[in-house]
């Protein structure tokens, strides 16, 4: 195993089991060689304190480093045993998946990824045309403040001047005053009417010159 997958082994079996057969592997290497240290240097100990022949203090640490690497060499297949058997028994099955991991492990087929595709250029396209529209609707709404907006403000004043007038003791000259609110009315809502149907065409002609233009995606 690479060690960029080894690496990707221990993170998954970490996240699975709170510890990685990486880290039980090198706690069992450092105990194996710790016991032979302590090992070693309790025989070292006990040679220089039990034995009255004097000796040669280098020769002794040479010989107690020989037989440091021999013990080391002898113990090498039985830590290779437990490395292979560690590895097995914590590796994570590949039918395994954690939750936060089976978002990146989904398949999509190219079908999948056709259709997304196209969803995503509706919503773009679907996403001009209202851009397009908008800006339609701000130029209404502005030529509106400008021009329209004053002109019914000062007819509405005019209409309410001649409805707060004295009632004329002459009743025909009464009725004349009423048709006359009567037609102003029906005048100011008759040019409102065309102000919205007008807005209307408006929106229809912007989307069909839009939908006939380049910048349309079918």
């Amino acid at each position: 195993m690479s060690d960029d997958n080894r690496l990707a082994a221990d993170e998954y079996e970490k996240q699975y089991y709170g510890f990685s057969s990486t880290e039980i592997i090198e706690d069992f290497k450092e105990h194996v060689t710790g016991v032979i240290k302590r090992a070693l240097i309790d025989v070292k100990n006990a040679i220089s304190e039990e034995t009255n022949t004097p000796y040669d203090k280098e020769s002794l640490d040479t010989i107690i480093q020989e037989l440091y690497e021999a013990y080391l060499n002898s113990a090498r297949n039985p830590i290779e045993s437990f490395e292979a058997e560690a590895r097995n028994i914590f590796a994570i099955p590949k039918n395994v998946i954690l939750e936060e991991d089976k978002l990146r492990r989904t398949n999509y087929s190219d079908e999948d990824i056709n259709k997304l595709k196209c969803e995503v250029a509706k919503l773009e396209n679907d996403l001009i045309q209202e851009k397009v529209y908008l800006a339609k609707c701000m130029q209404v709404k502005e030529y509106i403040e400008k021009t329209i907006k004053p002109i019914y403000e000062k007819v509405n004043m005019h209409l309410s001047v001649a409805k707060r007038m004295p009632k004329q003791t002459d009743e025909s000259e009464e009725a004349n005053q009423q048709k006359i609110i009567q037609v102003h009315e029906a005048h100011v809502q008759g040019y409102f009417n065309r102000i919205r149907i007008s807005g209307e065409q408006s929106r229809s002609r912007a989307l069909t010159d839009f939908k006939t233009s380049n910048f349309y995606f079918d």
